[in-house]
């Protein structure tokens, strides 16, 4: 799936979907993504400017998320920082399915929970 937002408010809820890659650009826009554990391996491109980002994993995939924001406030809490940018919950390595995040943002507030 592919969107490009531009100046929006989005609740985006992909929870029932079997989703395995997803591409959002988004610019001034605030955002709510939440996504399912109905496929295996789910990839996630994130591209923001000067907005507002939650989304939103299932606790039972694992989940890495790598985030190049110096300019933007990060919360990503259930998950472990592994690298410069890169945190992984407890369960990456051993979860059935997984999650990956790569975020590219402006001046951002980021936050990534789980549900």
């Amino acid at each position: 799936l592919d969107f490009d937002m531009g100046a929006s408010s989005v609740d985006l809820d992909l929870s029932k979907l079997a989703v395995e890659r997803l591409n959002v650009d988004c610019g001034a826009s605030k955002s709510v993504i939440r996504l399912g554990s109905r496929a295996e391996d789910v990839e996630v491109d994130i591209n923001a400017g000067a907005s507002t980002l939650r989304v939103e994993v299932p606790e039972s995939a694992g989940c890495e998320v790598r985030i190049e924001a110096p300019l933007s406030s990060k919360r990503l809490p259930g998950f472990t920082k592994v690298g410069s940018g890169e945190y992984q919950t407890e369960n990456f390595g051993s979860a059935g399915k997984s999650i990956s995040i790569s975020i590219h943002a402006g001046v951002s507030s980021v936050r990534v929970t789980r549900y």
